[in-house]
């Protein structure tokens, strides 16, 4: 986060295929989503297509994202990652059916120890998505948060190629 903040972090920007690394995020955190009953639906493109990224800030970021919408997930219910190329770049949405994040919290949720709803039993320290943020910046995209109507939040990353 300092190196971040500072603008003392030098991205390593590689070649990366985008569904080979929202397919490893997504194994990676197999394990805990069955624990919640959680299903796991990844809407990926072809192999094969690439993105230039720091592969392991990125990485970070999906993580962060996925684990997010797994915590705050009710059982028995899906966490959904997308991705596409765009002319020029890529999109990446994490969609959950947890809570949803009011209007006004939309505005906040990327500040460092900003947390949304305090919910019991989970780990919350305000830090995730202000890293997921400050990252995402320093690749020149964008990170944005909507609405998944009827439950839940969609998080949109717009990366630039």
């Amino acid at each position: 986060m300092a190196k971040l903040e500072s603008g003392k972090m030098s991205l390593n920007y590689t070649e990366v295929d985008l569904s080979a690394i929202c397919i490893s995020a997504v194994a990676d955190i197999e394990a805990i989503a069955a624990q919640k009953n959680l299903t796991l639906v990844s809407e990926l493109p072809k192999p094969g297509g690439v993105v230039k990224v720091d592969a392991a800030i990125f990485r970070r970021v999906l993580d962060n994202l996925l684990s997010n919408a797994i915590k705050f997930s009710p059982s028995n219910s899906q966490v959904i990652i997308q991705a596409e190329y765009l002319e020029p770049g890529a999109k990446v949405q994490v969609v959950d059916s947890g809570p949803g994040v009011s209007k006004d919290l939309q505005q906040r949720i990327f500040e460092k120890y900003e947390i949304g709803t305090l919910v019991q039993e989970v780990s919350q320290i305000g830090l995730g998505l202000a890293f997921c943020k400050m990252a995402i910046e320093a690749h020149h995209g964008i990170i944005r948060i909507e609405d998944n109507h009827p439950r839940g939040s969609v998080f949109t990353v717009l990366l630039e190629s």
